[in-house]
Order: C-alpha cells, then structure tokens, then sequence
C-alpha cells in the first residue's frame, strides 16, 4: 500500500484491519493511493491524506476528528455507536470540514430509508404497529445496529414526532398504541439483514434489505468519498450522494 500514482488522491483509512477496513482498501485500489500508518505515524499521516475514511470505534473517531479539523481533511465516517455528545462534536465539526457519516453505505438500504419516511408519512399513526428487526453477526458490538437507528429516524420524520420506542419486549401487557419496537439479533456471520413491519387489523406491509457481500457496503463508501472530496464544510449522508432527499428534508 505505497504512494504509487501521483495523479490520484491519497486516502487514509482508519480500521483498516477491521472487516470492512479491508473491503474498503480493495474497492479503492483503482481511485486512491492507499495510505499505510502505524499508531506513532498518525498525525503525520492524516496531514499526508487529501480525505480520510473511518470504521473504528466512537472513541477513536473522535481522535480522528481532531486531527482532520487541525488538517482541514474531509472525512468519512462509517462507525457506529456514537453517543448524544459523539454526535454534537462530529456535527460541530461539519461546520468547518466536510464530513460525510453513514450507519450503512449500500444503495439498497438508502432506497430503504426512503421508502419507509414516505409510508410512515402516509399510514395512519393510530392504526399501524410499527416494528424492526436486524440481525447481524455476533461479533457486532453496538446494538440496535446503527442502521435500525437510521431506520427508527426515517420513521420518526415521517410521522413527524418522537414516538416511544421499545427496545426487545418481554413481560405481560399489550402493545402500546404508537410505539416502535426494536429487535436486535447476533448469530453466526450474517452481514446485515433489516427488516420493517407495518401491521394493522386485517394486513401488514414489510420492507426488508438483506446483504450478502460486505463489498457493497465497500464501494458505496468509496463512492461517497470521491464524492465528498471537493464538496464545502457540511454534514452529508449517502442520500447526499445518491441525489435523494434527505430523512430530515
């Protein structure tokens, strides 16, 4: 992974011996020279970068951030997890950097993300049950998967309000009017599956995404960032990218 061709732009990616690491250091061999680092070379390295592509941990994106701020680099983020406070400092940071940060990179689930707003936005609150479902791999350590966060942000746009959410159900008692419940599964090496269902007296619409190769989620990453790489201080997602409407919008 050496600064080969100098007409290309030079891509730093943090994990990059992670899972999707590794995918993402592949699809991009023909669009970026790859920048390798050790931990004492990263600062150094992160001033070398013209954009930076993150699948770490939250703590350490917010190491990152500090660095790219201090560098004025574009940066990636594909890391999940991140608290209330991780999130106000990264979408701080967007006022002075361009940052693009995705819980899922595949076109398929960002056409799943609009789809769901616009049905939460059409079927009557009181009427439908709302429920979602994600299984993932059992070394998957946050849960619910930051997809099924973006996923619960899509429908809460498109109803418009906070609606109470239930994260696995047990005990005694009906269902609640309004909620959304929150199912994580963890088994074996399933990439991802998301599963959405609207259920009323009489009839149920499910929406579903399952992938069954992390390059997807790979090359939709590099897309963003040879997207991101010209683009103004601002707070992007894949919908940017794909030229659909925000969930906020």
């Amino acid at each position: 992974m050496s600064l080969s061709n100098k007409s290309l732009p030079c891509l730093l990616v943090t994990g990059a011996t992670g899972r999707m690491g590794k995918e993402v250091i592949s699809s991009a061999q023909e669009d970026f020279n790859i920048i390798a680092y050790k931990r004492d070379e990263f600062s150094k390295k992160v001033k070398e970068s013209n954009i930076i592509i993150d699948f770490t941990l939250p703590e350490f994106t917010q190491t990152l951030l500090k660095e790219s701020l201090k560098e004025k680099k574009p940066l990636v983020i594909g890391t999940t997890g991140h608290d209330k406070k991780q999130t106000s400092q990264i979408e701080s940071a967007s006022q002075e950097i361009p940052i693009l940060i995705s819980a899922n990179f595949s076109i398929g689930i960002n056409l799943l993300l609009g789809l769901t707003k616009q049905i939460s936005q059409k079927i009557p609150q009181d009427k439908f049950d709302i429920e979602i479902i994600e299984t993932h791999h059992k070394k998957k350590k946050d849960a619910p998967s930051g997809t099924a966060l973006s996923i619960l942000e899509a429908i809460q746009a498109g109803r418009k309000n906070k609606s109470k959410v239930l994260y696995g159900r047990k005990g005694i008692g009906e269902r609640e009017a309004g909620e959304i419940g929150i199912h994580s599964l963890r088994s074996g090496d399933i990439i991802g599956e998301h599963s959405i269902i609207f259920g009323t007296e009489g009839e149920r619409i499910e929406l579903s995404h399952k992938a069954s190769s992390r390059s997807i989620f790979a090359k939709g990453c590099v897309q963003s960032a040879k997207w991101l790489i010209e683009k103004p201080a601002g707070l992007y997602s894949m919908l940017d990218v794909l030229g659909f409407p925000s969930i906020n919008k």
